[in-house]
């Protein structure tokens, strides 16, 4: 991951070497949406989605580390800064999606 003097910048690319954290967390979204679509009460089928959707990022990105762990532990000390930030992307996107859900 290359620095930017914004402080963040990356590319596809960077997300190769935790490949197995990135496809626990899409699946876990797509299973999600899913869910959200069928089990959610919204008026719009994007909101369903949606909702359900950024719920289950939290959850996917820990079963993402447990699998990536299990498969290669050294990524984490040599890619520490972007898993950390995906985990605070799924976080908020939770939590978003939870006080949106709740609210209604």
């Amino acid at each position: 991951m290359r620095e930017s003097p914004f402080g963040f910048h990356y590319d596809r690319s960077d997300l190769r070497p935790i490949r197995a954290l990135m496809f626990c967390l899409y699946a876990a979204q797509l299973l999600g949406a899913i869910a959200g679509y069928y089990g959610l009460e919204a008026p719009k089928a994007f909101d369903r989605l949606w909702t359900g959707a950024v719920l289950a990022s939290l959850p996917g990105y820990l079963a993402g580390c447990v699998v990536q762990y299990l498969l290669r532990a050294q990524r984490f000390a040599e890619h520490g800064r972007m898993i950390a930030r995906i985990g605070l992307i799924a976080t908020f996107l939770s939590v978003l999606g939870l006080s949106m859900h709740l609210n209604r």
